[in-house]
Parts: structure tokens; C-alpha cells; sequence
């Protein structure tokens, strides 16, 4: 990716962030009402989309999902930003098909593949899938995409759920047996309807073998350093953190957070030392 495009994406992505922490935007995603905060698609281009991007075999291969009736922005270009700042990875966006797709908050993206894609071989087995929070994660529209996390998750695939996709995980094998985390006003739920995971709260992340979750919002960006740290070194992960604008990450940092629970107020006083004078922060745990 060349350094334009890449500073045009962290700075979509910054601004994403910044309307979902300050907006709502993202906790408005995990409400029953979470399809009014997608707008409408337009209408279908009768022109085939471009040739599907060639791998590059010598990175690791990420594959952040997208969902037909739309997909939390800031789960999926959060990461997106994180991993395409590195030349260690090669990451694209992947969906049912190469039609736009709804994103929160109003935008709209043409995926960069499709799930036949893999399936047909022209492009290798993902060594990453990234599931961000989509809009009908337990519907019959998205079965080949629930399909997919498991196939490519049979094969070897490492599994990051970020917030809310957690609720996509439930509807697959994926988090059977495993501790998970989720958006706090999630957690309380999911204790009840899938007790084959062991919920935790209180931390940015959680993760159990080869598969890693993600609490609220920016979680998935914290989580994505992590694995840069992991597969391409401390180094790396300090320098993209910095690049994105992602300023307190540390590869020491506990990845404790206060704990939301539905009976408490979701936020809470600051103790950061950045915080001065008590500001308030929301509790995304």
C-alpha cells in the first residue's frame, strides 16, 4: 500500500473513531434498532468491480469480515488501519460478494474480496479473520459468512472478535469452550444464552488459544497491536501505534478496564493520570 493511501485510510479511520467515541455511533450498533444506523445502498453499477488484489504470499494474511446488511465501522477499519501500516501483513476487506456494503455512521465500501475467492483459491487461507460487529449476526443472509469463520478457522485461522462480533463467534463453534469478552451491555446476555463460554469483564481484550476477543470500541485497535506485536515484534507494534495515533499503547500496559455491568452508568471518572481534574471516560469493559 503506498504512504498516500495508507495516510488517507488511518485518517478515515481517526475520524471514525472519533464520531463513534463522541457520537455514539458504535454503541447505537449493538441496540435492536442497529439496521436505522446504516444508510440506504445505492443503486447497483451494472460494471464488474476491478480484478480482486493479488496476495502477497510473504506476509500474513488478514481477512476482516463485512456483513450484507451492514457492519460497525470502527470494529472493522480500527484494525484495518492498525495491520495495513505494517508490511508484514496484507490485509483486505472480505464480504459474501464484491458489492457495496453499509458501514455505520453513513459510508459505504466496495469489499476487496469475496469469500469465493478463497474458496476457489485465487487467494490463500487468511492466517487472520477479523469479526467486527455486523447488523444481523445471527440472521440467514449471513450464513456463508458464519460459514467461512469456520472453515477458515478449521483450517488453522486465528479468530479476532472485535466488541460486538462476539455475538457473530456465538452462532459458530468458535467460542465453544473458550473465555471470551464482548461490549459490556452484551455480557449479561450472552451469560444467559450461551453458557458454553466463560464471559469476562474487566479487560480490553481476552484471549484463549487462537482465538482473541475484544471489548468496546477502540479495544479492537489495542487487540490489533497486540498481534502486530506478536507476529512482527515489539518494534513494529511501537511504531504503529504511534503512526495511528494510538498514543498510550504500551507492549507492558495491563489490559485491565473499569467493568460496566447493565445496573451501573456507563461512564465512569477517570483515574488515568491523564485525566486531571476527574474526566470522564466511558467503561467499555
Amino acid at each position: 500500500m503506498n504512504t498516500f493511501l495508507r495516510r488517507a485510510l488511518l485518517t478515515v479511520g481517526g475520524v471514525i473513531l472519533a464520531t463513534a467515541v463522541f457520537g455514539g455511533v458504535a454503541v447505537a450498533g449493538f441496540t435492536t434498532t442497529m439496521a436505522q444506523d446504516f444508510a440506504p445502498l445505492p443503486a447497483r453499477s451494472s460494471a464488474e468491480p476491478a480484478a480482486t488484489r493479488p496476495a502477497a504470499s510473504d506476509r500474513i494474511q488478514v481477512a476482516i469480515l463485512l456483513g450484507r446488511n451492514g457492519t460497525v465501522a470502527t470494529d472493522a477499519m480500527g484494525p484495518y488501519g492498525v495491520f495495513a501500516a505494517s508490511e508484514r501483513f496484507d490485509v483486505r476487506t472480505v464480504a459474501a460478494s464484491r458489492t457495496p456494503i453499509a458501514l455505520s455512521g453513513g459510508l459505504t465500501t466496495v469489499p476487496d474480496a469475496s469469500f469465493a475467492d478463497y474458496e476457489s483459491g485465487r487467494l490463500p487461507r487468511p492466517d487472520l479473520v477479523v469479526v467486527p460487529a455486523i447488523a444481523d449476526p445471527s440472521g440467514a443472509e449471513e450464513a456463508d459468512l458464519r460459514a467461512f469463520i469456520e472453515t477458515t478457522h478449521d483450517a488453522g485461522a486465528r479468530i479476532m472478535g472485535v466488541c460486538a462480533g462476539a455475538r457473530v463467534l456465538v452462532e459458530t463453534t468458535g467460542l465453544d469452550g473458550k473465555r471470551a469478552t464482548s461490549f459490556w451491555s452484551d455480557i449479561d446476555g450472552m451469560t444467559s444464552t450461551h453458557p458454553e463460554t466463560t464471559w469476562v469483564r474487566g479487560e480490553r481484550w481476552v484471549e484463549d488459544g487462537d482465538v482473541l476477543t475484544t471489548a468496546g470500541v477502540s479495544s479492537g485497535i489495542a487487540a490489533s497491536l497486540h498481534v502486530v506485536q506478536q507476529r512482527a515484534g515489539t518494534a513494529e507494534a511501537v511504531r504503529i501505534a504511534d503512526e495511528v495515533r494510538y498514543p498510550h499503547w504500551s507492549p507492558d500496559a495491563s489490559t485491565s478496564i473499569p467493568v460496566n455491568t447493565s445496573r451501573s452508568r456507563t461512564t465512569r471518572m477517570c483515574s488515568a493520570p491523564r485525566c486531571r481534574g476527574g474526566s470522564p471516560a466511558t467503561a467499555s469493559g
